[in-house]
């Protein structure tokens, strides 16, 4: 007895038999099939996530390298452009010409320096129910801190909080990050109440309204205290922004029917009333004459007057818009070459901000345009593609999120300056200047790039899958199977049988 077992741990059976070891199929090698059984169990000691019961956390993969190439072009494509585009009003401005470009590098750094830590970091691990409160209570008090002392005014507009005594930041910019991560966390716990039979003792239209309470109104309510006070400060492209990444969010967060029915009918029915109040009092002038005696939302029938009724409108309101427009018109297909711009030299306000697209296009003529919209769209379709791959309601939300934020503020922007969207303040990320929001905007490209590394299924999974069912198919037929540090591993048939 004690012999055959000596045998049988030798790789030999009891008959003398030498026992094959089993090989792949792709390659033909008998070692393969070991090496591939041995690298998934390495693999297996991955744990559950706390918030989402059944999902495994994939061993870690490389990240998504293409959506990081577009990310470093857009970077240098930008900052070669703001130079330009920046060059004669920092002479000016400055006495030199690297003022802006230089801040907006430093500025850089930071953001850089958050991509570079989340491509090493799961952002999974911070799907905590504290942590997103907790993050949820600090943008609003970032908010709420505008309207103190340590608030800033700038361009009769009080937006901004003072970090040093030459760097402003806007607290919108971290809410609409904080949007899309506060909305991925929310409609994580709520999967995982419902599968401990949250709401599963209410019956019939009950529960229709309780199951739409949790996944419409909480969630707008919330981000809609966040929006009242942005209006507050009279930051209507904020609350845009913010409101239509709120909209990713429901999109990508696997909501039910019946909660969308109940949505879009009541959505249809306000939006029809706030229509008939609308026309009666634009038809009575009170909505107009309320909105010029409100110091915050004046400019608002500027902004409508130059968009939809440009004969009412000033000169003065509407110039900048116009001069956008003779920018764009006069690059033509190829423009007048880098550095070239005639509109740059003090005739186009804000070309280094808003309007810096229009001066793009003036320089590098159509083809420069396109291409940086291509840029966005290539960035807007690697970042989806990664939603797709992603396992869980929490990684789903953030990289769909994340993926539309970037595009989305681009392509307003873009529409501000071709004067097919009303004229605000919308910077276009990498391009125009203004360090603290491209600190954001990094800081979301490092989250889309580790939810690439860590949230996609590994095939180390899909092979302890094929593993489980072989051994059960080598249990059926009578194969031998034996257990090797703690793991099941299946031996092959003998040398007398053909492998398949």
């Amino acid at each position: 007895m004690r012999q055959a077992a000596k045998q049988t741990a030798a790789g030999r059976r009891p008959d003398g038999a030498a026992t094959a070891v089993p090989h792949s199929r792709q390659t033909g090698s008998r070692n393969a099939g070991s090496r591939r059984q041995k690298r998934a169990a390495a693999h297996r000691g991955s744990h559950l996530l706390p918030s989402e019961p059944g999902i495994e956390l994939a061993p870690p993969q490389s990240i998504s390298y293409g959506l990081l190439m577009v990310t470093v072009i857009l970077i240098c494509f930008g900052l070669v452009m703001l130079f330009s585009t920046s060059i004669g009003k920092s002479m000016s401005e400055q006495g030199y010409g690297w003022y802006y470009i230089l801040r907006q590098s430093v500025l850089l750094l930071p953001g850089l320096a958050a991509l570079g830590a989340f491509i090493f970091i799961d952002v999974r691990r911070f799907n905590r129910p504290g942590i997103l409160l907790l993050l949820y209570l600090f943008c609003t008090v970032l908010l709420a801190l505008i309207f103190t002392p340590l608030g800033v005014e700038v361009n009769g507009q009080r937006r901004w909080l003072k970090i040093t005594s030459s760097i402003n930041w806007q607290p919108s910019e971290l809410i609409k990050l904080a949007v899309v991560f506060c909305g991925a966390g929310w409609y994580s716990w709520l999967q995982g109440a419902r599968r401990r039979g949250f709401l599963r003792q209410l019956k019939g239209a009950k529960k229709r309204w309780a199951n739409f309470a949790f996944d419409f109104v909480i969630p707008f309510s919330a981000v809609t205290v966040w929006c009242v006070l942005i209006a507050m400060q009279s930051h209507m492209s904020a609350v845009l922004i913010i409101y239509l990444l709120l909209l990713a969010v429901f999109l990508s967060a696997g909501i039910s029917r019946d909660s969308w029915r109940i949505a879009l009918g009541l959505l249809l029915g306000l939006a029809g009333l706030l229509l008939i109040l609308f026309l009666l009092m634009h038809e009575q002038q009170q909505l107009k004459a309320w909105l010029i005696k409100n110091p915050r939302l004046d400019h608002l029938v500027q902004r409508f007057n130059i968009f939809f009724n440009t004969g009412e409108a000033s000169e003065a309101d509407s110039y900048q818009s116009q001069q956008a427009l003779t920018a764009i018109g006069s690059g033509g297909w190829t423009g007048l070459g880098l550095g070239q711009s005639r509109l740059k030299n003090n005739y186009l306000p804000e070309m280094h901000t808003d309007y810096i697209y229009a001066i793009i296009c003036e320089e590098l003529g159509l083809i420069g345009g396109v291409t940086v919209v291509l840029l966005f769209l290539l960035y807007f379709g690697l970042g989806v593609g990664i939603a797709f791959k992603t396992h869980g309601v929490f990684a789903r939300i953030l990289a769909f999120g994340y993926a539309v934020f970037l595009p989305l503020q681009a392509f307003l922007s873009m529409a501000v300056n071709l004067k097919v969207f009303f004229p605000t303040g919308i910077s276009l990320p990498f391009f125009s200047y203004g360090g603290t929001s491209n600190i954001f905007f990094l800081t979301s490209c490092g989250i889309l790039l580790s939810l690439s590394k860590f949230a996609i299924r590994s095939p180390f999974a899909t092979i302890r899958k094929d593993e489980k069912r072989e051994t059960a198919a080598s249990d059926r037929s009578g194969l031998s199977v034996r257990a090797e540090n703690g793991d099941s591993q299946r031996r092959s048939r003998g040398p007398e049988e053909r492998h398949e």
